[in-house]
């Protein structure tokens, strides 16, 4: 629980506070239950406001969706995707850092062969690398899940996925030239 917190909330229209975590989230993703909405991801380097969404559309900034991190939780305005009248959510809210193995990077992509610096001091296990100005979303396992997470999400991004390579490592990251 000092990493980690799944919350619930029945959405107001209005300002929904998100309490009793226990900790200040880095990471939330949310996701309304009861209507059709993408999943809507927002962390402390973008910014609050920001959201990436999981579907074709880049990153968002939304005033009135996720507004703030706090203390012991966060803070939904009246945006339909996170906070739509009688609308049921579920939010899951992380603490980043090396114990609870979650580290944000964000990073601008260049077209070439490159290490990436992170702070887990171990090679992650999951990585989500989602290009913020296009609807490229690639998810990067331990070698054994890639291939079942490549074939996945072929059909639903532009170019051959086969050609893309990301290896993970105790402070950094490769990717290659074929990401972009």
């Amino acid at each position: 629980r000092e990493y980690f917190n799944v919350s619930t909330w029945t959405g107001n229209d209005g300002t929904t506070n998100i309490t009793g975590l226990e900790f200040e989230p880095d990471m939330v993703w949310a996701k309304c239950k009861s209507a059709t909405h993408d999943h809507q991801r927002y962390d402390d380097v973008r910014g609050a406001t920001y959201s990436l969404r999981q579907d074709a559309d880049p990153a968002y900034q939304w005033n009135d969706g996720l507004t703030s991190f706090n203390s012991d939780g966060y803070t939904f305005g009246a945006n339909g995707r996170t906070n739509a009248n009688n609308e049921t959510y579920h939010g899951w809210a992380w603490k980043k850092g090396a114990t609870p193995g979650l580290d944000i990077v964000q990073y601008e992509g260049n077209g070439t062969n490159r290490t990436i610096s992170h702070s887990l001091g171990v090679a992650p296990k999951l990585m989500i690398i989602k290009n913020k100005s296009g609807d490229f979303l690639s998810l990067d396992h331990d070698k054994i899940l890639q291939e079942v997470v490549m074939a996945k999400l072929k059909d639903d991004v532009p170019g051959d996925l086969d050609n893309y390579s990301i290896y993970p490592k105790n402070h950094t990251f490769y990717e290659d030239s074929n990401m972009y």
